[in-house]
């Protein structure tokens, strides 16, 4: 609800004009494809430059594959790399597309696909960085630290990727919105096939130390962590089997492991001996294990696992029992009076 007073000079010599204009505060939030983007003019920052991170540095027009650390939702579609460019922008997925450093239209042909751009431009980075947080809320951060080629002026931006939430946010800390605004300069936004959510000419005009933050949620891609419950596992002696069943209470890539030994969630010192899983996310799971060894107590693991992490439940059984078996050798006859009676 603020009102944002620019001023712009033009100074020749001795000779000083300028103008000055009351802009109305953009809407706070756009919305296409699912998607929310929330803009406010906050600081929020990770100084990931002082924490080793990855890092390529005095880059041009350069990209690089980067793995990230947890899967994450985009459009949709659940992915674990990405390409980033030094000319602000990213690509979801594991192939490396190429140098891109003239900003379209969203869905221009030759445009990256499943884009990520917070300040797609024709740039020089001093550094491009990278580096997975654990920290709550666990994300993923790219951080930029380039310089505009028009002007040498310094811009610093960073995405961050929330994991389990699947949320992107653009961070801005030293860049001069007012000359990236509209025409070719830059784009903004992100998309995928024909979906997008463009935030060009959105961001206001910042001074030096005034920083921007863009935040876009679709909730269909919020997740939680599952949790795993009800796990059970019934042991069949005589057949050597065993019936193991397990429930998650979100859906989940599921699995079941049985170790030989071992104890704990994690079945810490057992002998790894079978798998099962799911053929996609489920919130349940079931599979009868055969061909066990006997004399053996098992550790059961089940597990549900999706973008916001992996749930955990485990049961170790009772050994499995020996099948007495008698033996020729073993067989003793010996007449006896009143057999009847025996």
């Amino acid at each position: 609800g603020n009102r944002h007073c620019v001023k712009v000079r033009a100074i020749n010599g001795p000779l000083s004009v300028s103008q000055a204009a009351n802009i109305d505060a953009f809407a706070p939030t756009v919305s296409s494809a699912g998607y929310t983007a929330t803009i406010n003019n906050s600081r929020g920052w990770d100084n990931i430059a002082a924490l080793r991170p990855s890092q390529i540095v005095n880059q041009d027009d350069r990209t690089v594959n980067i793995s990230m650390p947890f899967k994450f939702i985009y459009f949709g579609t659940i992915y674990n790399r990405l390409v980033a460019s030094t000319d602000g922008w990213m690509s979801m997925g594991g192939a490396n597309v190429g140098v891109d450093t003239a900003p379209a239209n969203f869905g221009s042909p030759g445009d990256p696909n499943n884009l990520i751009a917070p300040l797609f431009a024709n740039l020089y980075c001093n550094r491009l960085m990278w580096k997975h947080l654990r920290g709550a809320p666990e994300r993923f951060i790219i951080s930029w630290d380039c310089r505009e080629r028009a002007n040498g002026s310094r811009v610093e931006f960073q995405t961050v990727f929330v994991r389990g939430r699947n949320h992107v946010i653009y961070r801005y800390r030293d860049v001069h919105f007012a000359r990236f605004r509209g025409g070719g300069w830059v784009k903004q936004g992100m998309s995928s096939g024909r979906s997008n959510v463009s935030l060009n000419g959105r961001l206001l005009p910042a001074a030096v130390g005034t920083g921007a933050v863009v935040s876009m949620r679709n909730p269909r891609y919020e997740e939680e962590l599952p949790r795993v419950s009800g796990v059970t596992a019934v042991l069949n002696h005589p057949a050597a089997s065993m019936q193991v069943s397990g429930r998650s209470h979100v859906p989940g890539d599921m699995e079941i492991r049985i170790y030989r030994g071992g104890g704990g969630n994690s079945c810490a010192g057992g002998a790894f001996h079978a798998a099962f899983r799911t053929n996609g996310r489920a919130t349940s799971i079931s599979h009868n294990f055969t061909r066990l060894t006997r004399g053996t107590p098992y550790c059961v693991r089940v597990q549900s696992e999706n973008t916001a992490g992996t749930g955990v439940g485990a049961v170790v059984t009772p050994e499995l029992q020996l099948i007495p078996r008698i033996l020729r050798n073993d067989v003793r006859l010996r007449p006896t009076a009143n057999a009847t009676q025996r």
